[in-house]
């Protein structure tokens, strides 16, 4: 899946959040995670998310390895644990 992505900087593509999920800390400080159907836009560098700030997260590609996050018109894929 994420070998089919053309990822280009500044060219921010909408994902959607299968389940909810944990984001780093940044200078030790919690960060909000990912609520689960949240849209968000990546563009394999930096994340976008309504009502915050950008930042730049490249591990978040391993969500998309594990589909808890899918491109947002793949409205059928659901987390199963």
């Amino acid at each position: 899946m994420t070998q089919d992505i053309q990822w280009q900087r500044g060219q921010f593509l909408p994902f959607r959040a299968t389940r909810d999920v944990a984001l780093p800390e940044i200078d030790g400080n919690p960060q909000p995670g990912l609520r689960k159907d949240e849209i968000i836009q990546y563009d394999g560098v930096t994340l976008k998310r309504e009502g915050d700030a950008d930042r730049s997260l490249p591990q978040l590609k391993g969500c998309l390895v594990k589909q808890w996050i899918v491109p947002a018109d793949d409205e059928e894929t659901q987390y199963v644990p």
